[in-house]
Formats: structure tokens, C-alpha cells, sequence
């Protein structure tokens, strides 16, 4: 099928970011808006991320991923939103020309081209074949990708065993396959903490997590959550300097590392060097944005202007330009002695709107954000912004494309300031609450708090520790898993247990995220939940 439509706003990725951005502009009032996404279902990587510890900002509840993910999936169905699954857009090109439709006084378009599947996984329209849409704005909420092996340089054989922490976690999360029994983990970004806990639950010996840095990178309620409470030996200052072993991976070699903080440089100390035996080596060393449809889209636009133009006695200035900008321009005007034009245009700002205004990045492709509460927040105001582009053909906005470097320079100094309050905390002894993302330090004193509610972690943590348990089990007579949670903390020492009991039970099919899957689980007045559907 080829067919060619026109849409106010096509919106490229269905994570967070890209729900969040068309879920607020329909609110809005603009509605002729395409959403496209390249997995069967929508929410991104939210689907396997069963732990908890999301939408305590967006919505004061303490939720796993798929729970944060149905609720803005649920809103689009309602809304009916046009979302197109099993759909890759394949380029994005530019005509100079007026717009077709609507008031809209910038002359260009934007076009995305894209090949959908024939998968019709839910109730959301996926047709198969190739289409061309016309648009006045894009919005990039392609999220963003993992570091691998060949990013980072690590030298050694290429055996079988090395897997990105997102990788690995899908196969425990959704297919139930466990990566290795013995792993080194690269990295403390979170993704890589949580997966130690996760792996650790499961049964395997996780030796140890590598930090090049000297401070974890990931959030301070996670290092407690999942390396403290399973004793996992955090390595700072330290990394991976060669693989062995072939087919599989036998063993790692790790060595400290000297920072230079001044040149943001670092030395291997190789007198260091010590050979940890794993079968599995799990990557969890960054992530990049997902930028690849727009990262030469320069080439193809111009920002010059061009044209015939008159001037009548009254010293005004009308014709028409090609460009980036309107098609006909017309103001008052002066002509210096390098017969350069310039002058206050009637209508339009100072600056000229150009193509990068209208194509917008949110969420993880604009930065890497911590929370998933952030990326949400950033795709509403993201749809705020393309809001004014639509009415006015003027756009400031942070996460536009013209600023797009502007804003990620403006994350890069508040990630430093946040890296250097860690490392002047970080031998505070204190008690990290877990409650939510602010992760207070609550003293001896039980002092330290934002909220009352760090006093009583910090006390409750001291006398009996508990933890929400995030995990899944099988479907009844199905090759496939459902992640479930208990809606109540259980003690800390309960949760091996825990899941090995989860692991003797199965569900029946079919599973709506919030029914009740076992009563009075490990404890009377303990219930276990489901917290994504199945069948999707």
C-alpha cells in the first residue's frame, strides 16, 4: 500500500515520550496527529521493566513499568489516537513549498517516510506496506540506545556471553531465559544495578559491578535496593581490560583506574590488573540518544535566503523567497551600503523561523534522563511548544532542533554539579530513603528528610527492612510471562524465597494489569498483582 496523507504532527516512537507528547496535544486541541512504533506494543523499554519505583513524581504512586506504561497506553486508546505498531519511519525530507492545509505561515514541510507490518497485535491500527505523510511538525521521541562492546573498546576474544543490561533483561523479564550463572557487571548505571538484583533473585552469582567512575552513576536508592541489600561488591574506579575465553566467556580482567579530574582524562593502572572468573559479562556503560533519522539532515536543508524582490516608494519590501522562512515577507526596511536587507518584517520575530524549529526532540533522544516521571514531563512540554509552532510558525523552544545542543549543554553542567554533590557526599554515613526519588540522607539524628517519611524509613530500615517485590510468572499452558508485584512491602529476608515460590506457580490466561494473582502471599493481608496485560 502507498498512499500519501497530510497530519498537523507526526510524532516517530511510542515510549514515554512520544505517549506523553500525544496525549497532551490532544488535550490541546490539535488532534490530526500520527504516532508511529516500530515494536508490537507501545511504552518503549517500560514493558520489561517490571521493578517498581516509577510515576512517584507523575502521578504519587510507587509503580512498576508496565503499570506507568498502561496508563498512558489506556489514554490514547480512549482518545483514539492515530498509533501506527510494527512501523519504522525510514527518512525524513523537506519541500520547499507553502503549506497545503491550515493557516500556516512558515513554506516548508516536513515528510516521514515509513514501512508498517502487517501485525495487528492489539486493538491499535498497524497496516502493512509503505506510506508518505506530510506534516508541520516532528517529533523525535526515539528514546535512546545502549553502549556495547564495540563502543567501549575492550580488548580479548569475541566469545558468546557478553549482553547488554537492557538484552538481558528482556530475556529474564519477558522470555524467561537467564543469561549466565556467574556474570560481571560493567557499569552502575541503573538499568545495571537493577539487574544485578534481578539476576541475584534469579540464581545467578553476580561477582561484582565495575564503575570506571568514582561515583555510581546510578540513582543512590538503587546502589541500597540492589547492591547493598545482596552484598554485591561495587568496584569504583575501576573496569574491564580484557575478555577471555572462546566460545564462551570465561573471565574478565579488571583494573583500577587514575582520574586526571582537571583534563577529564584517566590512566589503567595495569599493576592493578586482577582475572575474575564469569560466564556472562553484562554491559551497563551509558546510553546514546537515538538521533540516526535526523544526524544528516543538514545536508539536505538550506537556511539561505533567495528571490525577486520589489521596492515601492514607501520603502517597503514584498516578494517571494525561497528558504527557510515565510513566503512572502513584507515591512519596513533599510538598505546599507553593502546592500544588505534589514528591517522590522511585519508579522514575524527577529529571528527567522527555520526548518530545525519544527522538528522537536524529547525525552531520551533529546538527553538521557534518570526518571521516567522526567521523560513524561518533557514530552508534555515538548507538546506545549509544538502547540505554538502549529498556531504561530514561531518557535523559542528548548527542544527544538535549532537548540537541541544548547540543551544538552545545559544537562552536561547540572549532571556535573550533581556528580560533584555526590562525591562531597559520599562518605556521609546515613541511611538512604528509598521512598522516592529524592533519595534523602537521613541521619542518626533522623534528620536530613525532605518529608516526615524519611525518619519513619529510616526507622523502619534500622528495625525490619521491606521491599516491594517485582518479579513474574508463567501463563497457564503459554510460552510467555506476566509481571506481578505485591502491593505491599514484604521483609527484605523474604524475597529469595519468594521468588522460588514464584516460580512453582502459573496463572491462567487471560491477565488484566491489577488482578489479584494470590492472596495472602508469603504473609496473611499480602496481595500479589498482575501489572501488565496478557494477551497484550
Amino acid at each position: 500500500m502507498n498512499s500519501c496523507v497530510f497530519k498537523d504532527v507526526v510524532i516517530i516512537g511510542g515510549g514515554p515520550a512520544g505517549m506523553a507528547v500525544a496525549d497532551r496535544l490532544f488535550d490541546l486541541g490539535i488532534k490530526d496527529i500520527i504516532l508511529f512504533e516500530k515494536e508490537s506494543y507501545l511504552g518503549g523499554v517500560l514493558p520489561q521493566c517490571i521493578h517498581d519505583g516509577f510515576g512517584l513524581i507523575k502521578f504519587a504512586e510507587n509503580l512498576s513499568g508496565p503499570e506507568y506504561s498502561a496508563i498512558y497506553t489506556n489514554r490514547l486508546k480512549e482518545k483514539n489516537i492515530d498509533v501506527r505498531l510494527c512501523s519504522t519511519v525510514m527518512e525524513i525530507s523537506y519541500k520547499k513549498s507553502p503549506a497545503t492545509a491550515g493557516d500556516f505561515p512558515v513554506a516548508f514541510h516536513t515528510s516521514v517516510s515509513c514501512l508498517s507490518k502487517n501485525d495487528l497485535s492489539n486493538d491499535f491500527y498497524a497496516p502493512g506496506g509503505t506510506m508518505k505523510i506530510k506534516t508541520r511538525a516532528i517529533v523525535l521521541a526515539s528514546g535512546c540506545r545502549e553502549k556495547n562492546r564495540s563502543n567501549m573498546y575492550i580488548p580479548g576474544t569475541r566469545p558468546d556471553g557478553i549482553f547488554t543490561a537492557g538484552t538481558s533483561q528482556a530475556f529474564v523479564n519477558l522470555h524467561d531465559l537467564m543469561p549466565g550463572s556467574e556474570a560481571v557487571i560493567l557499569g552502575s548505571g541503573d538499568i545495571g544495578l537493577i539487574m544485578a538484583r534481578r539476576l541475584t533473585l534469579e540464581g545467578c552469582h553476580v561477582k561484582c559491578v565495575a564503575e570506571i567512575d568514582s561515583v555510581s552513576g546510578g540513582l543512590k536508592r538503587n546502589i541500597k535496593q540492589c547492591l547493598s541489600d545482596y552484598d554485591i561488591p561495587l568496584l569504583l574506579n575501576s573496569t574491564v581490560t580484557k575478555i577471555f575465553g572462546f566460545p564462551r566467556i570465561t573471565a574478565v580482567e579488571i583494573c583500577n583506574v587514575e582520574h586526571d579530574e582537571v583534563n577529564s582524562t584517566f590512566t589503567i593502572r595495569k599493576d592493578t590488573a586482577r582475572k575474575i572468573s564469569c560466564d556472562t559479562l553484562i554491559l551497563s556503560a551509558g546510553l546514546l540518544p537515538e538521533n540516526s533519522l535526523i544526524q544528516n539532515l543538514d545536508s539536505g536543508f538550506s537556511s539561505s535566503f533567495s528571490g525577486d524582490f520589489s521596492i515601492d516608494p514607501s520603502s517597503k519590501i514584498s516578494g517571494d523567497f525561497s528558504g527557510d522562512s515565510s513566503s512572502k515577507i513584507s515591512g519596513d526596511f533599510s538598505i546599507d551600503p553593502s546592500s544588505k536587507i534589514s528591517g522590522d518584517f511585519s508579522g514575524y520575530p527577529s529571528t527567522v523561523p527555520s526548518w530545525k524549529d519544527g522538528i522537536f526532540l524529547c525525552g531520551n533522544a533529546l538527553f538521557v534522563h534518570g526518571l521516567v516521571d522526567d521523560v513524561s514531563q518533557s514530552g508534555e512540554n515538548v507538546a506545549e511548544d509544538v502547540f505554538e509552532w502549529l498556531q504561530k510558525g514561531v518557535s523559542n523552544s528548548r527542544y527544538s532542533l535549532s537548540r537541541a545542543d544548547d540543551a544538552r549543554a545545559e544537562n552536561m553542567e547540572i549532571l556535573r554539579s550533581k556528580r560533584l554533590e555526590t562525591i562531597a557526599n559520599a562518605h556521609k554515613n546515613t541511611i538512604t530513603c528509598i521512598l522516592c526519588p529524592n533519595s534523602c540522607e537521613i541521619d542518626e539524628n533522623l534528620k536530613g528528610g525532605k518529608c516526615p517519611k524519611g525518619a519513619e524509613y529510616a526507622l523502619e530500615e534500622m528495625r525490619s527492612p521491606k521491599r516491594i517485590l517485582t518479579s513474574s510468572i508463567k501463563i497457564k499452558d503459554e510460552d510467555a510471562l506476566v509481571s506481578v508485584r505485591t502491593k505491599t512491602p514484604i521483609p527484605k529476608e523474604m524475597l529469595p524465597e519468594a521468588v522460588k515460590k514464584l516460580r512453582q506457580m502459573t496463572v491462567p490466561p487471560p491477565v488484566k494489569c491489577g488482578d489479584l494473582i494470590c492472596s495472602d502471599f508469603m504473609l496473611p493481608g499480602i496481595d500479589l498483582i498482575a501489572t501488565r496485560n496478557f494477551p497484550l
